[in-house]
């Protein structure tokens, strides 16, 4: 490679490593960071490579679909007028992070392996630096909020960050495992991301771990139908979110507020129920295209008697599929459930075990933070996800490309 080359390769990795420790500092940063980084890594494969880009036909179709659909729900929101600007910046985004996954898909990973290793280290010194400013009593956030030393900092700061770290995690993991043995790798685990999860305030992101994880030892990936049924539960829960919510918000929201980590004060289980009941029963009224894009907020006052909520409005409704049915009823729906499901069906007829242990895990992660707790169209959000697929992308060339060094061009 020229030197040009060596230098677009790092600065590649360099950008995508900034990631998640820029999410530390500055946490709306993963809206912009990922769309940056496609568009460095894109400019250098046309202008310095002199590559065609390369991006899966599948995941242009799925991102046009909803950003199409997206824009069409302005017509019957609440404010047409005001409304329209709102999915033009989330499609936006979209198109940014469409970018990163062209430049995942199309760089040759040889490349980009001299430089990989910086992903996965500043996921780990983006988590020391949590666990450092949590213990230390937060210098670093008081000197980049300016905040008194006396004032007191909530400790969900961070949950954005740590959110980002866990969904990143797999890939990173994989892509760890080409530079450094399994007892490096786990002595990391256990002085970084251990600390983290004690420390961290993140649910979520608790929970998302310990889902990648059950899924990453206990799935069955060698057996077709367990692929099969997996799509099949997957659809299913799209399609009947909001019905299954109600009915537990019912039956089991007070057993559920008394549990240890769930409720008594250490958890948010009473009202994410009470908030995915009342958006689910207002968006009953309309079922078939739902009340458009970013529908929650505009409703002034929901049903609500506010036994764990306290608040009859909400800006969203922390569930995504919550937020589909509210904004695009059965027709987001069917979209969401098919897409999800197609590419669950996608993973099991094109990955290896191997690839479909960092793949699988990682999007039942983002499944289970997308279903208790962020906006779907907040832009950090967003790219997070586009960074977690491109991410999930390099690992698995990473797995499939050869030991053989670069050919220089």
């Amino acid at each position: 490679m020229s030197r040009s080359q060596y230098f677009a390769s790092f600065f590649f990795c360099l950008l995508l490593a900034l990631i998640p420790v820029a999410a530390v500092v500055a946490q709306r940063s993963a809206g912009f960071l990922p769309g940056l980084a496609g568009l460095a890594g894109c400019l250098s494969l046309l202008l310095v490579f002199h590559t065609r880009l390369t991006l899966s036909r599948h995941i242009v179709i799925g991102i046009a679909a909803f950003a199409g659909l997206a824009l069409l729900s302005t017509l019957w929101s609440f404010d047409p007028a005001h409304v329209w600007k709102m999915p033009v910046r989330a499609s936006l985004v979209m198109a940014s992070g469409l970018l990163l996954i062209a430049a995942a898909q199309s760089f040759d990973v040889r490349n980009l392996k001299p430089y990989l290793w910086m992903v996965p280290a500043s996921l780990f010194l983006a988590a020391l630096l949590i666990v450092f400013d949590q213990k230390m009593g937060n210098p670093l956030y008081r000197a980049l909020h300016h905040t008194p030393p006396g004032e007191h900092i909530n400790p969900s700061q961070y949950n954005r960050a740590t959110s980002i770290i866990v969904l990143l995690l797999l890939s990173a993991l994989s892509i760890l495992r080409e530079y450094c043995n399994r007892r490096v790798i786990a002595a990391l685990l256990i002085c970084c991301l251990a600390p983290l999860l004690l420390v961290t305030d993140s649910q979520s992101g608790q929970m998302a771990l310990l889902l990648a994880m059950i899924v990453f030892y206990a799935f069955p990936y060698a057996r077709p139908k367990a692929w099969y049924a997996l799509a099949g539960i997957v659809f299913a829960l799209a399609m009947t979110a909001p019905f299954l919510v109600i009915w537990i918000f019912d039956h089991f929201a007070a057993a559920l507020n008394t549990m240890p980590v769930l409720g008594q004060g250490n958890g948010y289980a009473g009202a994410r129920l009470e908030i995915w009941d009342y958006v689910s029963r207002y968006m009953l009224q309309r079922p078939l295209t739902g009340f458009g894009f970013e529908a929650t907020r505009f409703v002034p006052h929901f049903d609500t008697a506010q036994v764990y909520q306290k608040t009859d409005f909400i800006l969203h409704p922390h569930n995504f599929m919550i937020q589909i049915w509210m904004e695009f009823g059965v027709i987001g729906a069917l979209l969401t459930g098919g897409l999800l499901a197609g590419l669950i069906l996608l993973m099991q007829k094109k990955l290896t075990r191997a690839e479909a242990r960092v793949a699988l895990p990682s999007m039942i992660a983002c499944l289970s933070i997308a279903s208790t707790g962020y906006g779907l169209w907040q832009a950090w959000w967003i790219g997070t996800l586009f960074t977690v697929a491109a991410l999930c992308v390099l690992a698995i060339r990473l797995k499939r490309d050869s030991l053989t060094p670069a050919i220089p061009a």
